[in-house]
């Protein structure tokens, strides 16, 4: 079965056996041995992988008298924890999450370790494990551990995203149009003479930026891992979204899993860190309309990834009122905007209210465009749109959760 272009853009593409074998032909093994009565391979991005675990434990090693670590033996026993059960959970998400695909080539494909098929959360939930074991063996604090280990996983997610399209032509997008200023590197790679986003470069690039923004700052009692799964969870919302291969981890074949779980996990992280600091000191704790105007912030930023996944993936002609539904929702953001920044004029007030004008602008502006002509929004202008909603996402999650007391009593 041939992914042509027509197959990408309806998303109904569900990879055949006969998909399968030819990816192991373009992707030939490095190494092969018997081993338990059956053939293993050692395929080139299996290669990367392990380079990229080794490059994440030796910082983490370099790192862990800085991160809070007290005994030397910690980051090796913490490393020999993480490879196994980050691998063994890594490939069980992927399994059930992809249970349809893999029904569909042949069970027996779950066991082809090296075909590939890994999902990182799975991997994040291997680490968790591995973590909660070495605070038990090691003595040492669950959230020391935890902080120490966001920077390295940062820097194995990158190696790892960088090396995934050339090794296993996985991670690439959807398809660009022939005229598109896009179409050419860094933007995109070219298969079979057709442009596709390099979705793969922007996920390295974007970890290595959290993995900078980790290692820059002090934060501690489990905050800086908490900050991770912050900026990767909503980042993450984005990236899925460039994503053009169906039938791995996607459900009913427009739902995509990873990205679902990287909603839930804001959710979460969103709803802990409320009850978190307001059981803390009287500074830190969140007055009951702060609470509503982040949530609101929160739902409304998920909402709108949403809308533009449906506006990009099912293109449909948006009618007058819903225009006029769309143009409402970015007055009351660009209203409530200008408000708190008459009254609330501080920094991060200031930096908040920037991000809800341009998008109640960016809206506004679609909404306009989709009333005046009529037309269905640009792909571009969805893009955009989904990006403003991811960052507003996880902003309202950071200052919940993590940002200190000038976002409780004072400074709201």
């Amino acid at each position: 079965m041939k992914l042509t272009k027509e197959v990408v853009e309806t998303f109904e593409y569900i990879p055949e056996p006969e998909a399968v074998e030819e990816m192991v032909e373009k992707y030939p093994s490095l190494l092969s041995f018997e081993l338990f009565g059956r053939t293993w391979e050692l395929r080139p991005f299996a290669l990367c992988v392990v380079i990229a675990a080794v490059c994440a434990l030796a910082l983490l090693w370099m790192t862990a008298r800085r991160s809070g670590l007290k005994k030397k033996e910690t980051p090796a026993t913490l490393g020999l924890l993480l490879l196994p059960l980050g691998l063994v959970f890594a490939r069980a998400f992927y399994v059930l999450a992809s249970w349809t695909w893999f029904e569909e080539i042949g069970l027996q494909h779950t066991l082809y370790l090296w075909e590939g098929g890994y999902a990182m959360w799975g991997a994040f939930i291997g680490c968790a494990l591995a973590v909660l074991l070495t605070s038990r063996i090691s003595k040492e604090r669950p959230s020391v551990l935890f902080d120490a280990c966001a920077a390295p996983m940062a820097l194995f997610i990158a190696l790892c995203r960088f090396a995934a399209y050339p090794f296993s032509g996985e991670s690439r997008g959807y398809l660009i149009e022939e005229t598109s200023f896009f179409c050419r590197l860094p933007f995109a790679v070219q298969e079979d003479g057709e442009w596709y986003w390099a979705v793969f470069i922007l996920e390295g690039i974007v970890a290595l930026i959290i993995m900078a923004v980790l290692l820059s700052g002090r934060r501690k009692n489990g905050e800086k891992a908490v900050l991770f799964l912050i900026l990767y969870s909503a980042s993450q919302i984005y990236c899925e979204g460039l994503h053009g291969t169906a039938g791995k981890m996607v459900w009913h074949q427009f739902v995509r899993i990873p990205q679902l779980v990287c909603a839930v996990v804001l959710a979460v992280l969103f709803i802990a860190g409320v009850i978190r600091r307001n059981r803390s000191s009287e500074s830190c704790r969140l007055p009951g309309i702060r609470i509503a105007e982040l949530a609101v912030a929160l739902f409304h930023g998920l909402a709108l990834v949403i809308a533009m996944e449906f506006a990009r993936d099912k293109p449909l002609l948006l009618s007058v009122p819903v225009c006029c539904i769309i143009i409402a929702d970015a007055g009351f953001l660009i209203g409530y905007a200008v408000r708190s920044f008459l009254n609330h004029p501080s920094a991060g007030r200031t930096a908040e209210m920037s991000v809800l004008l341009l998008l109640g602008a960016a809206i506004a502006a679609g909404g306009i465009i989709n009333m005046g002509t009529p037309l269905s929004l640009p792909v571009g202008l969805c893009y955009i749109l989904m990006a403003a909603g991811c960052v507003i996402a996880g902003y309202a999650v950071y200052r919940a959760a993590l940002d200190p007391a000038r976002s409780g009593t004072k400074g709201a």
